[in-house]
């Protein structure tokens, strides 16, 4: 079992790796299965409801999919995009509200 701070680490080193590079993006999302995106995806459903752990795993799924049709159709497939939606409108809403405050 890989302690939980290594695996926020490798989370967010993931997120930082593939940020802005589409030759990274491809890198992450092919090869031998499981890739790395399906491993985010298989992470515990706390990832995915918690909003600490949602805030490690949602940037790093984002910068994966951000103009990566490849990557985008094997997340919808594994995952629902409901909480990354959600994730992302809660986001937006909470720093348009810093920035008026």
């Amino acid at each position: 079992m890989v302690p939980e701070a290594i695996r926020h680490e490798s989370i967010l080193a993931i997120g930082y790796f593939v940020m802005g590079n589409k030759d990274n993006q491809l890198w992450v999302h092919q090869g031998e299965q499981p890739t790395i995106l399906n491993q985010l995806c298989m992470l515990p459903f706390q990832y995915f409801s918690e909003p600490d752990l949602k805030g490690i795993l949602f940037p790093t799924l984002v910068s994966s999919l951000f103009l990566c049709d490849e990557a985008k159709e094997i997340v919808r497939n594994e995952v629902s995009l409901i909480h990354m939606a959600s994730y992302l409108t809660g986001s937006l809403f909470y720093r348009i509200t810093e920035l008026l405050l």
